[in-house]
């Protein structure tokens, strides 16, 4: 009997050490891509991980947890949390330390332990949700197509070849609009997603597209002039084929984004200041005001009124979740995670008072609206209730 509670003690306990190990990481952004994946699927197992993964990201809660415990030796939990992860760490490439990430990693790993082995770390249970009859689904890859003379291609059901101009073939597959040829003129087409739909395209030139919810791009069958235009609204990601002749520019919110070949994205949604991201290659963003020059992993955030500046801090993670199909939050409010939801999930949005919050969470985009409102709501200062396509927000 004592052996096996030994046995199931010591299984949480490395469970414990794991989990804190990776949410560690989480915080300090060092996990790998299978790190990643690995935390991502012991967050979304259950309802208790969901739980401690809200808690613990939330610095205040572990601040305030070990203060009013009296339970926290630094120097110990320090020396604990480097015996139990030194080894991974050692197959990192050298670098310098932090000792407030390690003392906040320990923190981590004493409230793990204290979350599996005994009942003094105990949350507050959330508020059931009020659901709605039919809960609110999540997008999927829906698309229209608006030609010149005003037709519009429903493209989610077309397949195959949707339009036949001279050499100029358009074909449909896998989610993915695709140009190839070119007709005897050059005319423009406009690629739209609804709220609740995302699509992806490749240009006439080979640059791919992808577009998020409530999104839109206006572009050429064609590109022979001197530069490769299109212009968007919403948020797009580009993987732009290389062409030193011919500069690509991508014209949003009064803004422009000039590379030659190179991976970034487009953030141009009216409600917010117009964002472009840099993954790869190198970009210059301009407006009337000013303009920059970004390196991978900058941001560049243009109001519609000043000139450009550099984000303080990115989370290419963040940014490109909704690509990579997740939605991630870091120490965000409510009203930006509310922004992506009803885009998402093509709902309204209606606040019943003030959430002085900011959140973290990550969680995959293809779980119904429920899901990932039950997940904010277990930090026990937002809640939510639908009302059939309106999500109500309120403390």
């Amino acid at each position: 009997m004592n052996e096996a509670f030994n046995e199931n003690s010591d299984s949480k306990m490395q469970e414990a050490y794991r989990a804190a190990y990776l949410i560690a990481g989480y915080l300090k952004n060092t996990l790998t891509d299978g790190e990643r994946d690995e935390l991502d699927e012991w967050v979304t197992a259950n309802d208790d991980n969901m739980r401690l993964f809200a808690e613990m990201t939330d610095e205040k809660n572990i601040e305030k947890g070990l203060k009013e415990r009296g339970l926290y030796d630094a120097d110990k939990a320090v020396e604990k949390l480097k015996a139990t992860i030194g080894t991974a760490e050692e197959k990192r490439p050298a670098r310098k330390v932090n000792l407030f990430l390690y003392g906040a990693a320990a923190c981590l790993v004493l409230l793990a332990g204290l979350f599996f082995l005994a009942p003094l770390f105990k949350a507050k249970e959330a508020t059931p949700l009020p659901m709605a009859q039919h809960d609110l689904l999540p997008g999927s890859d829906r698309a229209v197509l608006q030609l010149p003379d005003g037709r519009q291609l429903l493209l989610d059901s077309l397949q195959g070849n949707v339009l036949q101009q001279g050499d100029l073939r358009l074909v449909n597959e896998q989610n993915t609009l695709r140009y190839d040829g070119q007709g005897s003129e050059v005319s423009f087409h406009t690629l739209s997603t609804p709220k609740g739909g995302q699509y992806s395209l490749v240009l006439a030139d080979g640059t791919k597209v992808w577009l998020n919810a409530a999104s839109s791009i206006r572009f050429p069958t064609a590109f022979n002039g001197p530069e490769r235009r299109v212009d968007i609204t919403g948020e797009a990601y580009f993987e732009v084929a290389h062409n030193a002749a011919k500069p690509f520019r991508v014209y949003a919110s009064g803004a422009t984004v000039e590379v030659l070949g190179t991976h970034f994205n487009v953030a141009a949604y009216g409600d917010e200041d117009m964002k472009a991201t840099l993954l790869e290659g190198s970009v210059k963003v301009a407006n009337g005001k000013g303009r920059l020059t970004l390196q991978p992993g900058q941001q560049a955030v243009v109001p519609m009124n000043d000139k450009p500046s550099f984000a303080s801090a990115v989370d290419l993670d963040e940014v490109m979740g909704w690509k990579t199909g997740v939605f991630e939050f870091k120490d965000e409010p409510i009203e930006g995670i509310m922004r992506e939801v009803a885009r998402w999930y093509n709902a309204e949005v209606k606040y019943e008072g003030k959430i002085d919050f900011h959140f973290n969470a990550s969680i995959d985009r293809n779980v119904p609206v429920s899901k990932l409102l039950h997940f904010l709501a277990l930090t026990n200062r937002v809640h939510f209730t639908i009302d059939d396509k309106t999500i109500i927000v309120k403390p």
